[in-house]
């Protein structure tokens, strides 16, 4: 399991599919947009998966120019004569975005520390494990109908989450491992930027601690967590397909594409708008206060998940309105 895609790719981020696939964010990881057709074909299954499931269009008028920070996903910060560096990340295993660009790996080289969510060590990966399972209050089986919890038990199969202890898993560590494709046996490019880093012997420093990441997504009230797996396991099939989409936006640098992707209608948009306040918008000014004395100082290079970054309440935008300076990094 790599619990670096939670936050990336969970609850909205993805698409109108599943609460639960933001590109993590590290979490962003999503809620769910409304996809035709993701249910299996099994008669109790569709029949429970109906409200999930929506007929509406994809939303494609957003554009890049009403949607602040939105055209890239490498930026220089300069204020007065120093000069940081902030990537925006998606926590995929694709090699077209592990393998860091000549231009970022000098950069990178040139830089004094790296700054990035969570530092991905022996310690948060331990921290992890030991919070997605509980062993008080009703277990998945108790808070999902027959047909949500078998969908379940089979997707979980792909995600090496073991039967026996799959009534236990906590809701919110159910809906973020399910919520983006299966992994496979490659670092994820927070891990290759982490990794070279450390070759380098640049100074690391994490943004934000594992715990206190896992503390955003169980204190989503319970029922909504419940929500969200439910319309993870109704769409898990288009969310592993639209993955894709949102890997090309990434790829050509459109932020305001993802954003846009994440905007569609939603099955419940109050529970949207909670889950993006947590994962998102209260984590940007924490992460935001964390790293201003480490840009004071010039020479950082920040990698953190894309979707912080544009938009209003981006933390470019704050960044923007702080006096510093920002610009996109030409790759060419």
């Amino acid at each position: 399991m790599n619990y670096f895609c939670f936050s990336g790719s969970s609850y909205g981020m993805c698409h109108r599919t599943a609460i639960s696939s933001l590109p993590w964010l590290p979490i962003l990881a999503v809620l769910a947009v409304f996809i035709p057709g993701a249910a299996a074909a099994r008669p109790d299954l569709e029949q429970a998966c109906k409200p999930f499931i929506s007929t509406d269009e994809p939303v494609s008028e957003f554009t890049e120019e009403n949607i602040p920070f939105g055209d890239a996903v490498f930026w220089r910060i300069q204020k007065g004569k120093t000069t940081s560096h902030i990537l925006g990340t998606i926590h995929s295993q694709d090699r077209r975005v592990t393998e860091l660009s000549p231009q970022q790996r000098l950069i990178l080289a040139r830089s004094d520390r790296l700054l990035i969510e969570v530092i991905p060590d022996a310690e948060a990966n331990q921290a992890y494990f030991d919070s997605i399972y509980s062993s008080t209050g009703p277990g998945l089986q108790q808070s999902l109908s027959r047909p949500f919890y078998s969908r379940l038990r089979e997707i979980a199969a792909d995600y090496g989450l073991k039967p026996e202890r799959l009534n236990a898993l906590e809701p919110w560590a159910a809906f973020s491992q399910i919520g983006r494709p299966k992994p496979v046996n490659g670092p994820t490019q927070d891990m290759v930027i982490y990794q070279n880093a450390v070759r380098m012997g640049k100074p690391v420093i994490g943004l934000e601690t594992m715990p206190e990441l896992i503390d955003t997504l169980s204190a989503l009230p319970h029922d909504d967590q419940i929500i969200i797996l439910k319309d993870t396991i109704c769409n898990h099939a288009r969310i592993v397909r639209e993955s894709k989409t949102l890997l090309d936006l990434y790829l050509a640098g459109d932020l305001a594409g993802m954003v846009a992707f994440n905007e569609q209608p939603h099955y419940d948009e109050a529970i949207f708008e909670r889950f993006m306040e947590a994962v998102l918008h209260r984590r940007n000014e924490r992460i935001f206060k964390r790293m201003l004395s480490y840009l004071e100082q010039g020479g950082s290079f920040v990698a953190i998940g894309a979707l912080h970054l544009p938009d209003d309440d981006g933390l470019l935008q704050m960044l923007d309105e702080a006096g510093y300076q920002v610009s996109p990094v030409n790759s060419k």
